[in-house]
């Protein structure tokens, strides 16, 4: 009967968050690879622009805008990608859990807010539980 209790008072449902990953070995190296390759046509351009300055100079600060931010990411060796979430809510304990859904981990456990605390008025097994107990 405590087990019902608890199932009665979770709720669970799938969010996305965008969430730090490990780069894969392949990702890093495609990645160190593309900024090799951006470094090369940023020289490229910068010699262009020389020349015809004023038409390569918005060219140059895209590109260096994105090998920076291309570096950061393989210097950190990291990046944040959107993530599905699974958030438990426990009305018992009025908190909220919310888990990665590609590693199970935990990555916030905090109080409800108001609103949350607010039960939905039919929530999925609720009515078949009661069906069961009158039999």
């Amino acid at each position: 009967m405590q087990t019902d209790k608890v199932k009665e008072n979770l709720e669970s449902k799938i969010i996305t968050q965008k969430l730090p990953c490990v780069l894969t070995r392949e990702e890093s190296h495609r990645y160190a690879k593309e900024c090799a390759a951006m470094v090369r046509e940023c020289e490229d351009l910068d010699r262009k622009r020389r020349t015809i300055n004023t038409d390569y100079q918005e060219q140059i600060k895209d590109i260096t805008s994105k090998l920076r931010k291309r570096s950061d990411i393989v210097n950190a060796n990291q990046e944040f990608r959107n993530i599905d979430c699974r958030q438990e809510f426990d009305y018992l304990k009025a908190r909220v859990r919310t888990y990665r859904t590609d590693t199970n981990e935990l990555i916030e456990d905090r109080d409800m807010t108001a609103k949350e605390g607010q039960r939905p008025l039919f929530m999925g097994g609720g009515d078949e539980d009661d069906d069961d107990q009158d039999e």
